[in-house]
């Protein structure tokens, strides 16, 4: 498996702003918070809006949840026939009834009309090889400069 990084946190924007989002690990700690003003450049045709964050390294195996929370319900966004990164195994849908962000935790609900969903963008970590042709390309460049100067 491929080893990726979210670099951004996202949401679908309709009309409800601002919006937070969160990543989580498995085991409930909070990894990574931003919040979607809708002032973002807009993504793709529903439209998505990103927030960039530190990059959160992802680990292979372990799961993750990513959720929003827009008055006044926290959830995950779920919606049938929705593309996942070839990256990462979808698990279930979740939300929680908040006056807050919190990490989404109940798998059912009497009405799940999403108004908003959270999302991630990804971006792929240089593999070992890569990074050591990296290296390879710049050592060789530097000597170059260095014979050129003399």
């Amino acid at each position: 498996m491929t080893a990726t990084s979210v670099v951004a946190l996202g949401t679908w924007q309709n009309s409800i702003a601002p919006q937070d989002v969160g990543l989580w690990d498995q085991f409930g700690n909070l990894l990574a918070t931003a919040v979607i003003t809708g002032a973002e450049t807009p993504v793709g045709s529903a439209p998505w809006f990103f927030e960039p964050i530190r990059p959160v390294l992802l680990t292979a195996g372990d799961i993750y949840t990513v959720g929003s929370y827009s008055n006044p319900v926290n959830e995950v966004f779920n919606v049938s026939g929705f593309t996942v990164a070839p990256e990462i195994l979808y698990l279930s849908f979740e939300y929680t009834l908040s006056s807050g962000l919190a990490l989404p935790v109940e798998t059912t609900c009497g009405n799940c009309n999403i108004l908003a969903g959270a999302n991630v963008e990804l971006a792929p970590v240089p593999e070992p090889a890569s990074l050591g042709l990296l290296g390879a390309g710049l050592l060789a460049l530097q000597a170059a400069r260095r014979r050129k100067a003399v």
